[in-house]
């Protein structure tokens, strides 16, 4: 039996990496259950893979559980045509791994928990020989920690903070100046 070895990358680290080796027969769920694994994640976030072209453009979507995820009716309303970005949708214990690669570079998207987002990037790098004995999904290379907070949202927070700041400084920078121009004023020699 092959496997498909994978380069898995996210988004917000740039010293992160990870090769992990995956049967051709294992599902989508078995992936995302060794990305909990890997990373320590809690298993109650929705998570999806996206199945993507050579631009990162997501074609297909595998979801954790069965959204009823319905098909945009076709109109002539301008703002429905802006909203038709519908792509397929299945369930990942649904899907084989095999299934889904029809790219000798196939390339993925991962996103798990979509309020707090961590987006990963993945792409095949090569397949293989499964070695009998092992244990699959199997992480093969491991460069540099995996940091738990996503990266995106605490940027947000930390501009909002800056903003906050920088008002009430000016607020009191403003307030400052003003007592010191009343104080000036009655300092001063008549």
């Amino acid at each position: 039996m092959h496997a498909y070895r994978f380069r898995i990358l996210n988004e917000d680290q740039d010293n992160f990496v990870r090769d992990i080796d995956i049967l051709t027969n294992q599902t989508f769920q078995d992936f995302h259950q060794a990305f909990i694994d890997m990373f320590n994640l809690k298993n109650d976030e929705l998570a999806s893979f996206y199945i993507c072209d050579s631009r990162w453009i997501r074609l297909k979507e595998l979801t954790l559980i069965d959204m009823h995820h319905d098909e945009i009716e076709d109109t002539d309303d301008e703002d429905s045509k802006d909203m038709k970005t519908h792509i397929p949708v299945s369930v990942m214990k649904d899907v084989k791994i095999k299934d889904a690669i029809d790219d000798p570079h196939q390339r993925l998207i991962y996103e798990y928990d979509f309020l707090n987002p961590f987006v990963f990037y993945i792409e095949l790098i090569k397949i293989i020989k499964s070695e009998e004995g092992k244990t699959y999904p199997l992480v093969v290379r491991s460069v540099g920690n995996f940091v738990k907070t996503p990266a995106r949202r605490s940027f947000v927070i930390d501009d909002l903070k800056e903003d906050l700041l920088t008002s009430e400084d000016d607020i009191l920078h403003d307030s400052f100046e003003v007592e010191n121009e009343d104080l000036d004023s009655i300092n001063e020699p008549e």
